[in-house]
């Protein structure tokens, strides 16, 4: 008989939503797209159903690790799968700040990055517990969080839907 995956079940699917705005509180920057529940993840939501761990997401980190497949690409490489933990380009990690239920099947995570912490140009955020284990991970096209650059926060919000 096939070992069943949690996916052949439950397939988890993400989705960010990141607002910038500048340092008088207007808006200037908007990005949602879908991410990955990578296997690690997978693996915490399976555990938390059966009552085997405590760890659950607690941090939202921001980096430039995304790798590109070429030097002149804009966006970098998707997340892949077999992605795993903090990563080595974090430059940022953040306290999930608050944690919603915005329809019976799903959950949503809120953080926010502020400029004078971050102080880079960043790439990628990962969805992370309080024991550094990734449970989502998403990339984008390099966004400016340098002193000099006209955002001031951005605002993340990450939904994870069953």
């Amino acid at each position: 008989m096939k070992r069943l995956a949690i996916q052949d079940f439950v397939n988890p699917k993400g989705a960010v939503v990141l607002r910038s705005y500048d340092a008088d509180g207007n808006s200037c920057g908007h990005y949602e797209n879908r991410n990955l529940v990578v296997i690690t993840g997978r693996t915490v939501m399976a555990q938390l159903l059966g009552g085997l761990t405590t760890q659950r997401p607690k941090f939202i980190g921001m980096g430039n690790g995304a790798e590109y497949a070429q030097a002149v690409d804009l966006d970098p490489r998707a997340a892949d799968d077999n992605d795993e933990g903090r990563g080595t380009k974090l430059v940022r990690v953040e306290p999930i700040t608050s944690i919603t239920q915005p329809s019976p099947t799903s959950v949503a995570f809120f953080a926010t990055f502020y400029r004078d912490h971050v102080n880079a140009k960043v790439n990628e955020l990962r969805l992370l517990t309080d024991n550094d284990t990734l449970v989502a991970r998403i990339t984008f096209r390099e966004q400016d969080l340098t002193l000099g650059s006209i955002t001031a926060r951005v605002d993340a919000l990450w939904e994870i839907h069953y």
